[in-house]
């Protein structure tokens, strides 16, 4: 598995934040959630990091690829955008991983 980074911390959005022509992609968001520092723009697209997987707890941890990263969120059976949180959760830095 390769992991593609840069290591920038990237500050989270909230839903205001994003252009309107993007937010109808998170329609599901209640009226207090749209308030809340939850999303991330990565590669002109935008994610919302409350719909990443957890990484923690896979089978075989010493032997886990994605060792180090919080959460990820599948593009294809072999692609994906992975992410892990900054000290204070107010940053993340963004990957992506190929197989």
């Amino acid at each position: 598995m390769k992991i593609i980074t840069n290591n920038v911390p990237r500050k989270l959005l909230c839903y205001h934040d994003i252009p309107a022509v993007k937010q109808s992609d998170f329609n599901y968001l209640e009226t207090g959630e749209q308030f809340s520092p939850r999303f991330v723009k990565y590669k002109c697209e935008y994610h919302d990091t409350h719909e990443f997987m957890r990484v923690e707890g896979l089978r075989y941890p010493a032997h886990n690829p994605l060792k180090g990263w919080d959460g990820v969120q599948s593009d294809t059976y072999f692609s994906g955008v992975l992410f892990k949180w900054s000290d204070n959760y107010e940053y993340v830095i963004v990957g992506r991983y190929y197989s």
